[in-house]
């Protein structure tokens, strides 16, 4: 297997891929941590606004039973009970077929409508509440022209019975838009009509105002998108540019919410006969945006990048060095080597007679101790293997008493005088020198393991580079030696 040199591109490269991989990873779990949250939001806040408008309608449900026999003088103290609890722009009460009674939410000032008959009607402006509006600036007459015509629209479209409280729209002459929760009662002798009335916005601004604006927004529709509220609010510009009565509500869905995705929108509530609808759309609140554009978790995101490359580097450049070294985890006793000499010579196997002398010509020879060394550098730039001293080509055990060695700890200083001598002692920690007995003869056996340096072997006077090729050592040329040398790269 080619190793893989180690050099800044590919660790450049491999900080990008981690980056990149963080990145994905942090924006996937980011993405199902919305997807849980937006779940959590869109039911608890849907059950919020619903138990909101639940909790509106039995006030104003309370008032209309109550309306037939409430005294004059407690009714406005009802009134401004209703309009503090719901918070309403407009709080209308029609005790009877004759009368008016309304309340203006933000400055208090109370209209009292009373038809005299023969086309006369005389209204009544006093301020009951509120921060004294009626007289800075406060449109008087729009009041009392909203009052006749509400008076005037409730009549005709409320039925003449008892029935829950409900939500519908209504339109003034004017145009303008009004959100209507209402019940009319005809417990007493005369029916008795409570109304609410809202501005669109403050209607939704009313359900969405526990909700943070980033992960939910509201819609309140009929047929077409009529107000927006909190986050949709924006995309819902951009789609209505001026017409801003006139978008679907459909293209606003694609554009705020996930298209298809059922879970992130829910009706509230929908009014069968008015065809108004109020919807949450429950949006992503930008996680991982968010943690982007914060110093603490980018420096945090940095240092644990540093850390990883820095691991993955020690660990890559670790298993560089050390993944093939051969490195025999036996005792190297006589089973080892005659295992060994079973096994005969091969990619990771080689035997030499003696060390230092010539059978052929009974002498000691230099040629005998280079022949040991070549062998020995060739597994180092190879990977690894074992060299055997004192058993023949064949597997016969000869032992080392040609050698004429006063003992094994003189055989053994003598090679590793002689490595040092000719290949350095640089590249001695990749030798494990042992010497064992075979048979009743004396052995050297050198545990040679992968070198991450180029080992050369220094004779007459020049360095030569060995590899091991089946069960010989090859020297190679220089041109050969550049064609393997990226493996020595660190």
């Amino acid at each position: 297997m080619k190793r893989i040199p180690f050099t800044y591109s590919r660790l450049f490269a491999l900080t990008v891929l981690l980056g990149l991989c963080l990145l994905l990873f942090l924006m996937i779990q980011m993405r199902l941590v919305e997807r849980q949250l937006a779940g959590l939001a869109l039911g608890y806040f849907s059950d919020n606004a619903r138990t909101s408008i639940q909790n509106v309608q039995e006030n104003i449900g309370r008032l209309a039973r109550d309306g037939a026999s409430i005294p004059d003088s407690a009714l406005v103290d009802e009134m401004l009970f209703l309009l503090e609890s719901s918070h309403a722009g407009y709080v209308l009460v029609l005790p009877g077929h004759n009368r008016a009674e309304l309340i203006e939410g933000e400055s208090g000032v109370r209209v009292s409508m009373t038809e005299e008959g023969e086309g006369k009607v005389s209204y009544g402006i006093s301020e009951v509440g509120g921060t004294g509006a009626a007289s800075g600036g406060l449109d008087v007459e729009e009041l009392k022209e909203l009052t006749s015509t509400m008076r005037a629209n409730l009549m005709l479209v409320l039925p003449a019975a008892d029935t829950t409280p409900v939500i519908d729209l209504m339109r003034t002459p004017e145009g303008k838009r009004f959100v209507m929760l209402h019940v009319r009662s005809t417990a007493g002798s005369e029916p008795v009509t409570v109304c609410l009335l809202f501005l669109p916005e403050k209607f939704l601004n009313r359900l969405v105002a526990p909700i943070p604006m980033q992960m939910t927004a509201a819609l309140l529709q009929q047929d077409r998108v009529i107000a927006v509220s909190a986050g949709a609010g924006k995309a819902f510009r951009e789609l209505a540019g001026n017409d801003m009565r006139g978008v679907n509500l459909v293209d606003l869905l694609e554009k705020v919410g996930p298209a298809g995705e059922l879970d992130h929108v829910e009706t509230v509530t929908e009014e069968m006969n008015s065809g108004l609808r109020v919807i949450f759309i429950s949006q992503g609140m930008g996680l991982l945006k968010g943690l982007l554009t914060t110093p603490l978790f980018l420096s945090s995101v940095g240092g644990f990048v540093v850390v990883l490359v820095a691991l993955v580097l020690a660990i890559s450049r670790y298993l560089t060095r050390h993944r093939r070294y051969y490195r025999p985890e036996v005792k190297v006793d006589a089973d080892f080597v005659r295992k060994l000499i079973r096994q005969g010579e091969g990619m990771h196997v080689e035997f030499k007679s003696t060390l230092r002398q010539n059978l052929l010509s009974g002498k000691r020879d230099k040629s005998m101790e280079i022949a040991v060394l070549k062998g020995m550098c060739a597994f180092m730039n190879t990977s690894g293997g074992t060299m055997i001293v004192g058993v023949g080509d064949s597997g016969e055990v000869l032992g080392l008493e040609p050698d004429e060695f006063q003992s094994e700890d003189h055989a053994l200083r003598h090679l590793g005088n002689v490595f040092n001598e000719c290949v350095g002692p640089r590249h001695f920690n990749c030798v494990s020198l042992h010497a064992c007995k075979l048979d009743g003869k004396q052995l050297l056996v050198a545990l040679c393991r992968q070198s991450t340096y180029p080992v050369f072997i220094r004779y007459q006077s020049t360095e030569h580079f060995y590899v091991r090729q089946g069960p010989s050592s090859r020297s190679l040329s220089i041109g050969e030696f550049w064609e393997i040398s990226d493996k020595f790269k660190r």
